[in-house]
């Protein structure tokens, strides 16, 4: 709490010098809060784990930018789960379809075809892949996709 210089004044005489609490406004404590919120920062910055989040944070964290339409931010926290678990399929997906969105396309196909290889649900990723291509002007590529796929169900 900041009281202006006058008012500080008025309630630092009301205390007797004899007093030896330290309450928000002795001088000693007003002295020594910038040391203390400093200490107390370092000793929270520095605990293990508070600012490393898992693979599943970072992926809630850029679910939760992409929700807000953040899309810088949610490909940042989408990066951060795969480089902390390359097989997370999930986080791998996000990543492709914030990029296709971004209009990186060879960048969202190479995470999406990793997303597909992980095993990540077949028609999402399909579906996502196909319009990637095709917005990247490879529509015999996505031709092609739909083939193999196709492939499959009809033998």
């Amino acid at each position: 709490m900041f009281l202006p210089a006058p008012l500080f004044e008025i309630v630092c005489e009301q205390h007797s010098p004899r007093t030896l609490t330290l309450d928000r406004f002795s001088p000693i404590t007003m002295t020594l809060r910038p040391l203390i919120a400093g200490v107390a920062a370092a000793l929270i910055l520095g605990l293990p784990g508070c600012g490393d989040p898992s693979p599943g944070e970072s992926l809630s964290l850029g679910k939760a930018a992409l929700d807000k339409g953040d899309l810088p931010t949610a490909v940042i926290q989408f990066k951060n789960a795969v480089a902390k678990d390359p097989n997370q399929a999930e986080a791998r997906f996000r990543l492709g379809a914030t990029l296709r969105t971004l209009g990186e396309f060879s960048a969202a196909e190479i995470e999406l075809r990793k997303a597909m290889d992980l095993g990540f649900d077949p028609p999402t990723i399909l579906a996502e892949l196909m319009a990637c291509l095709v917005e990247a002007g490879k529509a015999d590529a996505a031709i092609e996709l739909a083939n193999q796929r196709a492939a499959p169900l009809s033998g």
